[in-house]
């Protein structure tokens, strides 16, 4: 009866005569025809041994995806004929179209907004057709869309590929992409591999060409679905898509132009140019005639790799969403949110404003995963969140913290920390953060709402990934927020078990992480930093700051090869870094000992030179800091830098970072190539920060007792004056720190000892650690009747190379300037050549000999 009614429609719908039967019998379906081909379909698509559900990763993949089929009202917006279901009991109520999926998350990214799936398009006769061909192809259409499941659906395109049109294979991308957003039965990787798919391309190849607009924008929506992405080789597939769609892309509907721009973003693709300009003039040339979720989806899809669109789209964009807020759904805010999160600085801080407004007045609507791809979007995109915002949205993750997933949970908490980054006027960089300026209320639903996030992702850590991890600890890292010992055991353990899994990103925020919260884990460092080096190649400029940096924050060595690695790797880097990036490079090696080789030296010099940012007042002490503890005198690029900046701001420094520039400027004075130049910057320095020293309220203990050893050393050079009025009204308070470290009970160590036990040998009079003008210092071994000191270097005295070679740090050379500046002898004894000592008669004679060097 079917066969006999679709005859009739394909008469009463050409004027031609009826087609013959020989064409007509290539439909009939006897008993038997069935039975064989029955049994033929497990060879068309594989079934594999138990069902899995296709994972959304979204495209750009950080939080995991919701529903990859329509919302509600854009299912009543699909003219489509509805299929029911296989094994589905007629006339029993159908589940709605895209039912929700395993979700997969990444870091930093959103899931893949929801598109709406376009009806077959209605077969209209082309000029090329004829009567009896456009007949065949009405059938062959109605055949298509009549398929039951996939396996019909394939075993049709297998036996009718040929016969296709161009509606045809429209129709057929249609329903295929339609029957897979369904079906758990199916991966998309076996789909993609079967010779009846391979037939269905070449076909589309032949009728791209010739195929109308809303054909072309429903194959690439398919291809979106079924993640048919571009071959890394030549894809003559998309080379023919491509060049349709930018051929027809100012003819789409707006439900065409979301369609594409969704599709490449949810297959990881950038929009080629060509593309890309056709779909944002066809937004801005038809805006009116777009709906809400066609605009927020093409504006996602489009700025899905971080491209800035047009002023003008951007203008239109959101004049027309400011009258659409009422209408938006949940989903739809939140990708709003994560398109300006990607281009942040474009648009007006109004329209994030009013985003951030609608949806907090919504919370209630979102999903867990829409919930995150919010906050995530608003963090990222620079949203100011105030005492009320905070309470609101500190509230709502601690009610939600059993439900979220553990993507989910990543992405909240990376966000409360990307939402701290907000700095306050005034304050010194990652000093103060946007949450330690909240009140203590906000601040206490805080802690509330992070130890219900992290008892959530402690109960489900088994099941999370290397991104969930890593974003995890960076958020806590961020936040100061110590875990429990049974979360940072499970943690550990987790992350152990996937380092080789890890990208560098994922290593830089597990070891930044660790360092910041003082977590010792020896296994830990050691192991990722192996990965590390295995994959240092890939690691861009700001992770291999995070990694070295928590490296050295953790006093972990990681040995003299992999720091020449580093800087091997860093050197091509140089010439692109900030001050902050210059700072950070020259800190790490200065806090691990290691020396900079004379080339990377001078191409950070070239750098600071002509780098157009200007140094702040920490960013400048950390840079003398790092010079003045490597013993290396800055060039006179650096220095004339650092004197002009002074000279020219009226900014002061914090007190903190004043303290630390004198100090290590000082230093600098005290080595032997000091210059004209040094002086002149400490002019510029006490000269601008007149006054900051006024207590020493806000300084450390180490800071005060540095200030007190640069008023010692200081005094009878030629900054004498410009250093002791600096540190005027903290003199006493110094000086109270500086006896109370000098009195402390000394330690003795093993080389002091030996060294000892010789010098009893060659019966020398000697004290161990005694102290020595009045108590000021106390060197490590005091020849008093000589005025004579030894003074035993280990190992935290020298720097390193790769080469092995050691060099003296600046504060040692301090040392024994001051030693020297009050009529001492200083005989320095390096623990290196101690070591290659080895007979008792070898070490009296090298002691014999340094004495007398030394008198």
């Amino acid at each position: 009866r079917r066969l006999r009614r679709r005859r009739r429609e394909a008469t009463m719908s050409s004027s031609s005569p009826r087609p013959s039967s020989s064409t007509l019998t290539t439909t009939a379906r006897s008993g038997a025809v069935r039975r064989r081909r029955a049994s033929a379909r497990k060879s068309v698509v594989s079934r594999p041994g138990a069902p899995r559900a296709v994972a959304d990763d979204g495209g750009d993949g950080a939080v995991r995806g919701d529903e990859e089929g329509e919302s509600p009202r854009r299912a009543r917006a699909s003219r489509g004929r509805r299929v029911r279901r296989v094994g589905e009991r007629p006339g029993s109520v159908r589940a709605a179209e895209g039912d929700a999926r395993a979700t997969a998350a990444k870091t930093e990214t959103l899931s893949a907004p929801l598109v709406a799936v376009s009806a077959p398009a209605p077969v209209a006769k082309a000029k090329y057709l004829s009567d009896s061909n456009f007949a065949i192809s009405v059938a062959l259409n109605q055949e298509i869309t009549s398929c039951g499941d996939l396996l019909e659906l394939a075993e049709l395109i297998e036996r009718r590929v040929d016969d296709m049109s161009d509606v045809n294979v429209s129709t057929a991308y249609g329903t295929l992409a339609k029957y897979m957003m369904r079906s758990t039965k199916f991966r998309l990787e076996d789909v993609i591999r079967r010779d009846w798919f391979t037939a269905l391309e070449a076909k589309a190849c032949e009728k791209l060409p010739t195929m109308k607009p809303r054909g072309v924008a429903q194959v690439i929506w398919a291809c979106g679905y079924l993640r048919r992405v571009r071959k890394p080789s030549r894809d003559v597939f998309w080379d023919a898509l491509e060049a349709n769609v930018e051929r027809c892309a100012k003819k789409f509907e707006p439900q065409g132009v979301s369609n594409t721009a969704w599709s490449y973003a949810k297959m990881d693709m950038r929009i080629p140019s060509g593309i890309r300009d056709a779909l944002e003039a066809h937004i801005v040339k038809n805006a009116g005639k777009y709906k809400a979720y066609e605009l927020s989806v093409s504006f996602w899809g489009l700025t899905r790799f971080g491209h800035r669109p047009s002023m003008q789209l951007v203008e239109i964009f959101e004049r027309k969403m400011m009258s659409w807020f009422d209408f938006c759904k949940a989903q739809e805010l939140s990708n709003i949110a994560a398109s300006y999160a990607r281009v942040k600085g474009c648009g007006t801080t109004e329209f994030l404003n009013a985003v951030a407004q609608e949806s907090f007045s919504r919370l209630n609507e979102f999903k867990d995963a829409e919930f995150g791809m919010l906050l995530w979007g608003l963090s990222n995109a620079g949203y100011f969140v105030t005492d009320e915002d905070a309470e609101l949205i500190f509230n709502e993750a601690e009610l939600r913290s059993r439900s979220l997933q553990t993507a989910e949970i990543a992405l909240v908490v990376g966000s409360f920390a990307t939402f701290s980054d907000v700095q306050t006027v005034g304050y010194r960089d990652n000093e103060l953060r946007s949450f330690n300026r909240f009140k203590d209320s906000t601040r206490l639903k805080l802690t509330k709402s992070l130890c219900a996030l992290e008892s959530a992702f402690l109960k489900s850590m088994p099941k999370c990934n290397c991104n969930d991890l890593s974003y995890v600890i960076w958020a806590f890292a961020h936040l100061a927020h110590h875990p429990s010992a049974d979360f940072v055991r499970a943690f550990e353990d987790q992350t152990l078990t996937r380092l080789d899994d890890c990208t560098p990103q994922n290593l830089a925020n597990i070891l930044y992480g660790f360092s910041t919260l003082r977590v010792q884990s020896m296994s830990l460092f050691t192991n990722a930093s192996f990965c590390v080096m295995e994959k240092l190649d890939k690691f861009s400029s700001v992770e291999l700051f995070m990694v070295y940096g928590a490296l050295a924050n953790s006093h972990y060595d990681p040995g003299p090869q992999m720091m020449l690695q580093l800087e091997r790797t860093a050197l091509p880097m140089i010439e692109t870094f900030s001050p902050a990036g210059l700072t950070e490079f020259l800190r790490v090696f200065a806090k691990l000992r290691y020396m900079i080789d004379d080339d990377t030296f001078a191409a950070i010099c070239e750098r600071c030179s002509t780098c157009p940012e200007q140094y702040n007042s920490y960013t400048m002490s950390m840079t003398l800091w790092s010079y003045a503890q490597l013993g290396k005198q800055p060039c006179t690029g650096v220095l004339n830098r650092f004197n002009d900046e002074l000279q020219g701001s009226t900014k002061q420094f914090q007190g903190q970072d004043f303290g630390l520039a004198l100090w290590s400027l000082v230093v600098l004075g005290t080595l032997a190539d000091a210059s004209k130049r040094t002086i002149a910057v400490i002019k510029s320095l006490v000269r601008l920060n007149a006054g900051v020293l006024k207590d020493s309220t806000n300084l450390t203990h180490e800071t005060l007792c540095s200030l007190y050893m640069a008023r010692l050393v200081a005094i009878g050079t030629t900054y004498e004056t410009l250093v002791l009025s600096a540190t005027e009204n903290i003199a006493d308070a110094c000086k109270t720190a500086w006896l109370e470290m000098k009195t402390r009970d000394p330690t003795i160590s093993k080389l002091q000892s030996d060294v000892s036990a010789s010098l009893e040998e060659l019966d020398v009079s000697f004290e161990l650690e005694a102290p020595v003008e009045g108590g000021l210092i106390r060197p490590d071994i005091v020849l008093a009747d000589r005025r004579v000191v030894i003074e035993v270097d280990g190992p935290h005295h020298f720097s390193y190379d790769a080469k092995g070679v050691r060099r003296v740090l600046g504060p040692t050379i301090m040392r024994n300037k001051l030693l020297e500046s009050w009529g001492w002898h200083v005989c320095a004894l390096p623990y290196h050549e101690w070591a290659d000592l080895i007979t008792a008669r070898e070490k009296r004679a090298y002691l014999k000999k340094l004495l007398a060097e030394c008198e």
